[in-house]
């Protein structure tokens, strides 16, 4: 019995001093919105190897020894961070992407409604985010609107019901630049939970947003890890079109800057598909 209670004692003695040394050698991090210093959910993180996600309340840590980082989210702007002359880090901030506001106009009223975009056609099987923390965005040209009715009310995102678990997706419209591509944001991002076996994503903006010149992207995000192992996006699956002659989907990954045709990144030379997203008009 002596022997059992100083087996246990040596343990309990080695763990208490091992466990200092273990926190020392680890950094803890929260990312903010540099503006009003509120948390940020689920950023993106890639380090010299390691590619994770922070939690819900934008914290993560750091093992010492970590050189360069970089962080992304929806709606804010990418940052990449030194740390090799920094003795600590705990807050990093990151700045948000400024709202598109120049032709921005809140309709009143709901009249009548339309739906545009690629819900329409044949589906296959869901897609979903094989690479974590990934981002696609889906071009709606405004050649789409053929009335008044073009007043964005509803986002509309069938989704696969083979996810087993609660998950989350980050959902924005954006305004579109002179490229074509997404360029800034027409709403405050959304983070949305989907329960499991879902089949539909139906966000309900709070106020009907006019539908800006030239397109408008729906940009989704995927989630990926954290570094405890916990994936938020859990293989949340979005319903696509059978294979179009064009391609009007984007991708890139959260912690980069530059977007790429998914028709660039399918293999063997196959006809692209389009996410079934549907875009609810109002007048």
């Amino acid at each position: 019995m002596n022997l059992i209670k100083k087996v246990i004692s040596l343990l309990v003695g080695g763990l208490l001093v091992s466990l200092p040394t273990v926190l020392f050698a680890q950094i803890s991090v929260v990312v903010v919105d540099s503006m009003n210093l509120e948390p940020i959910p689920f950023v993106a993180v890639k380090t010299d190897g390691q590619e994770f996600s922070s939690d819900e309340k934008g914290f993560f840590r750091l093992k010492r020894g970590v050189s360069i980082l970089t962080l992304g989210a929806l709606g804010y702007q990418t940052k990449t961070v030194s740390l090799k002359s920094r003795e600590k880090i705990d807050t990093i901030r990151l700045q948000n992407i400024p709202l598109y506001l120049k032709e921005i106009t809140i309709s009143a009223k709901k009249k009548q409604e339309k739906k545009i975009g690629y819900g329409n056609y044949k589906g296959r099987v869901g897609y979903g985010s094989e690479v974590k923390s990934l981002q696609i965005a889906m071009y709606f040209p405004d050649s789409l609107i053929k009335d008044s009715i073009n007043f964005i009310q509803k986002i509309q995102i069938p989704l696969t019901s083979n996810q087993n678990a609660v998950c989350y997706l980050k959902v924005a419209l954006f305004s579109s630049n002179s490229e074509n591509l997404p360029d800034q944001p027409l709403h405050e991002n959304l983070l949305v939970e989907i329960k499991p076996k879902t089949q539909e994503l139906v966000l309900d903006l709070e106020k009907p947003i006019l539908f800006p010149k030239n397109a408008v992207f729906v940009i989704i995000e995927w989630l990926g890890k954290s570094l405890t192992g916990e994936d938020f996006s859990n293989l949340a699956y979005i319903k696509y079109t059978q294979k179009l002659n064009h391609c009007f989907m984007y991708v890139k990954s959260v912690t980069e800057t530059t977007w790429i045709k998914m028709s660039q990144w399918q293999m063997r030379n196959e006809k692209p598909i389009n996410l079934k997203i549907n875009l609810v008009l109002c007048d």
